[in-house]
């Protein structure tokens, strides 16, 4: 083989080399992506709840959570997603959360100081379920990195929904129910 012939491959090479490697990033991202949107919390049991305090008054004891289907949703007072995501979970409750085996909750890393902001968003809102403040080890230990963030969580805790995991609540509330 001369030089000529030889120079004439390497190109070629370099281009499919380069080819491989793209398409083994494009898929690497993808899976990235797909385990990020799925919070990677599939699966996983529910943190205990250990929050500074409750707004209102509202208190929910381990005693309550235990042994029923959850909705845990993580949320803040100056995010405007919220917002949206809690209107829809106020109509999701109006059709599910006279159910005994159905408990509702909202969790939030703000603290003590902006408890009025906190207690305005719940009222304009007209949120039923009671609501912990002050929340930063729960949002740890599930990596929350944005909010909102809704779980679905079964009776024997573990986590088997979230808004970031595709499908609609509804119907991963009746499966946990169904459980």
């Amino acid at each position: 083989m001369s030089d000529a012939e030889a120079s004439d491959d390497r190109p070629t090479n370099w281009k499919a080399i380069a080819m491989i490697a793209v398409c083994t990033a494009v898929i690497a991202f993808i899976v990235a992506s797909l385990e990020k949107g799925s919070d990677g919390a599939i699966g996983k049991a529910l943190p205990e709840f250990r929050p500074a305090g409750w707004i209102d008054d509202k208190a929910l004891t381990a005693e309550q959570m235990q042994d029923k289907v959850l909705v845990v949703d993580a949320w803040a007072s100056w995010c405007g997603p919220c917002i949206a995501e809690t209107k829809h979970l106020v109509d999701v409750y109006g059709k599910f959360g006279e159910n005994p085996r159905l408990q509702f909750v909202g969790i939030t890393m703000e603290q003590e100081d902006a408890l009025p902001n906190m207690k305005m968003f719940i009222e304009r809102l007209h949120v039923p379920w009671p609501n912990a403040y002050g929340a930063e080890a729960f949002f740890q230990e599930l990596a929350i990195d944005t909010i909102p963030r809704v779980y679905v969580v079964n009776s024997k805790g573990e986590i088997i929904w979230t808004n970031r995991s595709g499908g609609e609540i509804e119907e991963a509330i009746e499966r946990a129910l169904a459980m």
